[in-house]
């Protein structure tokens, strides 16, 4: 089995200190650090498991964890 492939949008990915940066118009669209967490909508580092920046829509149930 080879490597996955799928078409996107993405003009550029990056390994950047460990982690991996999906770019559009070299703008960070979505980071995945060295450490597991995400953050998507910018390259700041997730200082959470998951990181949203900007709205968020969702449809279906919303389970919390707690």
């Amino acid at each position: 089995m080879g490597p996955i492939k799928f078409k996107t949008s993405f003009t550029g990915v990056d390994l950047n200190n460990n982690s991996v940066l999906l770019k559009k118009s070299g703008d960070v669209k979505f980071k995945l650090s060295s450490n597991g967490n995400v953050v998507i909508g910018g390259a700041n580092e997730p200082s959470e498991q998951l990181v949203v920046l900007g709205n968020i829509s969702a449809s279906g149930d919303f389970f919390n964890g707690n």
